[in-house]
């Protein structure tokens, strides 16, 4: 009977180690000590032969219990004695969680995560694994619940997940979501383990401990299998959820421009989304800016959702630094390192030499006698790379040249081609973000475009090979005071 529970156990993990495709490769395991891990790390040596797994274990001494070097001890005993290599670290969590102004669990967690990708990156390895039972599966998605989640946070944890940590893309498996703690105590009993028992899980300063060992129970009285419903809840959550990342993924092209650490979003077609779509595309965008969903929950979507009815110009912030706010096409979210873009606005006349500042933008003109060294004829000189210094004919040019935002209906003759096209077409080309497309000045001759200031000079008004002089124009960004 009792090889019977055991090789069920490593059968179950077995199966999510090939679920996740990390057959015949290295893997990191997350190891406190105690039942849950102390079991997933016998399981995994017990398999690894068979499954051609090289296991590197990663302790972590949060430092905040005083016997919790015990731990750390404990721990690199049982892997000297399995002949798997150890990583222990200890890091001060109640200095982080201070720093950062963190409850006490979100900082552990932090650094948990942040410590395990360091190993992993420096170990090479192919994925974290962590001792995550059901028991934990039940008691997240009723924490999420409390916090007001959307169907991302009801789905709990995946027994297989991807994120990215301190600029590492980590793998998550989670062999253990449909085993029980009570089956993981009975491994650790029949395999003559005594696992390390962390006096801090009774805590009820704690909002996971709380949920544990207060709400859970009085739920119990209600439905006794109630760890059972919220783990299915989880399951048809998660299903949803895939549906919704399908269609996310499909509108996401067609709706979304990214840059950096700016989103836009083209709010003709974000009203149109059905609610749920709508939703989860808005949790997409915010994870994609965050790196992740930690402090959102469904109010601030609600909040987004009703800037995105009202009228340009309406903002809403999130946790994260993160602010949203309406375009006259786009809902703009950002992160705190994004500047706002102000439309560029007028018509303005730029004498030829001459200076002119418009907005945060400076514009400086020069007759130059020469010809600049092009590398091909009509080309941009090597030392003009990125757009805002343009070299254009003196003669088409004339002595003056208008600056102003595009029209409706503008067209341009790109560098290189011989023909007009729609100045949009031209943008859209270009990747040139829509929140972007109003700020970006034009250099205009008798309502013909001469230069996309930061793009693209047009080919009519490039240097012809055997001019004795050219017009040399550099725009910049200019302070305002």
């Amino acid at each position: 009977m009792a090889n019977d529970l055991r090789k069920d156990l490593e059968r179950r993990v077995a199966k999510a180690i090939k679920l996740a495709n990390l057959t015949n490769t290295s893997l990191v395991v997350a190891v406190s000590g105690g039942p849950d891990s102390l079991a997933l790390l016998y399981c995994l040596h017990r398999i690894s032969l068979a499954l051609g797994l090289n296991l590197h274990a990663a302790h972590l001494d949060h430092s905040l219990r005083p016997e919790s070097s015990a731990d750390a001890e404990f721990v690199s005993d049982i892997c000297a004695h399995l002949g798997i290599e150890l990583t222990s670290e200890r890091i001060n969590v109640d200095a982080h969680r201070q720093e950062h102004h963190l409850s006490l669990e979100e900082a552990a967690r932090d650094v948990r995560y942040w410590f395990l990708s360091t190993v992993l990156r420096k170990q090479g390895a192919r994925a974290v694994v962590t001792g995550h039972t059901f028991d934990d599966q039940a008691e997240t998605v009723l924490m999420n619940i409390l916090r007001g989640t959307g169907v991302t946070g009801l789905g709990g944890m995946r027994m297989i997940s991807h994120t990215t940590i301190c600029n590492t893309k980590t793998t998550i498996v989670r062999p253990l979501l449909s085993v029980k703690h009570d089956e993981t105590q009975e491994y650790c009993e029949l395999s003559d383990l005594s696992p390390r028992v962390d006096p801090s899980n009774d805590s009820l300063e704690l909002t996971r401990n709380r949920i544990r060992h207060q709400v859970m129970p009085v739920l119990e009285v209600i439905n006794p299998a109630i760890d059972a419903a919220l783990v299915r809840l989880s399951e048809n959550a998660q299903n949803t959820a895939t549906i919704l990342d399908q269609q996310v993924k499909e509108t996401w092209d067609k709706l979304v421009t990214t840059d950096g650490g700016t989103v836009a979003i083209n709010l003709q077609g974000l009203k149109q989304l059905q609610p749920a779509l709508r939703s989860h595309l808005l949790h997409r965008v915010i994870g994609h800016i965050k790196g992740d969903l930690k402090g959102i929950n469904q109010s601030h979507i609600e909040n987004l959702t009703h800037i995105v009815d009202g009228a340009a110009g309406r903002e809403s912030y999130l946790p994260g630094n993160i602010r949203a706010f309406v375009g006259y096409d786009d809902l703009i979210v950002t992160d705190g390192t994004t500047p706002s873009i102000s439309p560029f606005e007028g018509e303005h006349t730029l004498a030829i030499p001459g200076s002119l500042i418009v907005g945060r933008w400076r514009f400086e003109s020069a007759i130059v006698k020469g010809n600049p060294e092009f590398n091909e004829p009509g080309d941009q000189p090597p030392h003009a790379p990125d757009g805002f210094t343009a070299y254009l004919s003196s003669e088409l040019i004339g002595d003056s040249l208008t600056t102003r935002a595009r029209h409706s209906g503008d067209r341009f003759e790109p560098l290189g081609m011989n023909s007009e096209k729609k100045l949009k077409e031209f943008m859209i080309d270009a990747k040139i973000p829509r929140w972007w497309r109003d700020d970006i000045p034009l250099a205009v001759v008798s309502n013909r475009i001469a230069w996309v200031v930061g793009w693209r000079i047009a080919n009519w008004a490039k240097v012809p090979d055997n001019a004795k002089s050219y017009l040399k124009i550099v725009a910049s960004h200019h302070e305002l005071s």
